[in-house]
């Protein structure tokens, strides 16, 4: 069984995606109705509905809700929502 969505593993999920994934931050910016003049993006909150971003542009910085397609259950079922929506924003031309 995987651990419980608690706020301190929604807060070290958000660290290790800024830390390691901020590539992947821009694609769901990019894919997901946010501007495409971004230069980058943070993941500032994840919760069992969504995740809110951060993305710096040029006129300065844009906020955006990504919601999930389903409420998160568990860290793994998070781990595994965000590895596809990050196969998702890789089929949207850059």
């Amino acid at each position: 069984m995987s651990e419980p969505l608690t706020a301190a593993i929604c807060q070290r999920i958000c660290d290790h995606m800024n830390a390691d994934h901020s590539e992947d931050l821009v694609l769901y910016v990019k894919a997901f109705g946010g501007p495409q003049n971004l230069t980058t993006a943070k993941l500032v909150a994840l919760d069992p509905e969504g995740m809110d971003l951060v993305a710096q542009v040029p006129a300065g910085t844009v906020s955006l809700r990504i919601q999930f397609d389903h409420v998160l259950q568990d860290a793994a079922d998070a781990h595994y929502t965000l590895v596809t929506l990050s196969k998702e924003a890789r089929k949207f031309p850059a």
